[in-house]
């Protein structure tokens, strides 16, 4: 019995370290200057390793978001080619991917909490699925527009 209290305690613990903005919904990620390109960035809802504390995302070693569990968040950059990272800031490159992103086009990165971590691009009409499942709007750090 006291196990059962404790897993559940521990449960509602992990749930109230996600993000807790606005729920996804196309309206909200917002429409796309033909001249930039948008970069979505999403954290699992329930990984197991580091769920306590935010992740950071980074474009071209930038930092641009940090993540709870159940976040999104989405940037523009210019056109072209992109490093496209997820690490602590001690480590920018801890996994990355690369991006040769096109005007007025979206592109979609998810990081799950996997052993070991995976942190892909993802097809639009997938993660649009997957994000319309529950998670919340966490604003970025900073915009990039290079």
């Amino acid at each position: 019995m006291t196990g059962r209290i404790l897993i559940a305690l521990s449960m509602m613990s992990l749930v109230s370290c996600a993000g807790n903005g606005p729920r996804y919904s196309e309206n909200l990620v917002q429409t796309i200057p033909a001249n930039m390109a948008k970069v979505v960035f999403y954290r699992d809802v329930l990984p197991l390793a580091g769920a306590a504390w935010p992740h950071h995302y980074y474009v071209d070693n930038q930092l641009v978001a940090q993540l709870k569990i159940g976040g999104f968040t989405r940037v523009l950059v210019t056109p072209g080619a992109h490093t496209i990272q997820s690490g602590p800031a001690s480590n920018p490159n801890f996994r990355s991917a690369s991006l040769r992103a096109e005007g007025g086009t979206t592109y979609f990165f998810r990081e799950r909490g996997t052993v070991p971590p995976d942190f892909s691009p993802v097809p639009a009409a997938q993660a649009q699925h997957e994000l319309e499942s529950g998670y919340h709007y966490q604003p970025p750090v900073v915009s990039v527009s290079r």
